[in-house]
């Protein structure tokens, strides 16, 4: 069994390099993993989901630059269509 790790605030931003009120957006927008609450003034995050987070997004980019290829692409033919029918 994987021993859970726990990284606070400053572990946090090391692996993600977001400002603590980028974060805390994320968090409230559901985008982020959420914090765990260990005292009445600690919280940290899971380090295991911090990094399925991180992952997530490398996994996206890759899909967003496509869908970017492809409205560039829709956009020229739309373009040239015009250029010929004028």
């Amino acid at each position: 069994m994987d021993t859970l790790q726990i990284l606070r605030e400053r572990d946090r931003f090391q692996l993600t390099q977001l400002s603590r009120v980028q974060w805390w957006r994320l968090e409230r927008e559901g985008k982020a993993p959420k914090r765990i609450r260990l005292s009445a003034n600690s919280v940290g995050w899971l380090r295991s989901e911090i990094e399925s987070w991180i992952t997530e997004r490398i996994g996206q980019r890759g899909n967003q630059q496509s869908q970017a290829l492809q409205l560039a692409s829709a956009a020229r033919t739309a373009s040239n269509r015009r250029g010929r029918h004028e």
